[in-house]
């Protein structure tokens, strides 16, 4: 059995290897997709919770200049 060969001083070596093929590709990008999408439709509401009242006073945070 041979050893695979290497390349630049040892920091590069060919070797078989296991990759995605374009269904595996496809399905990929789907998954991504629709976990986007999924983030999307569901941070909204999350983040932009507002419950407003009657004040005479504001409350803002820190990162106001005076």
């Amino acid at each position: 059995m041979s050893k695979p060969p290497k390349m630049s001083w040892g920091i590069l070596s060919r070797r078989e290897r296991w990759g995605l093929s374009w269904r595996g590709w496809l399905i990929v990008i789907l998954v991504l997709m629709l976990a986007a999408g999924f983030l999307v439709l569901t941070v909204h509401p999350f983040l932009a919770v507002t419950q407003r009242v009657d004040s005479d006073a504001l409350v803002v945070e820190g990162w106001v200049h005076e």
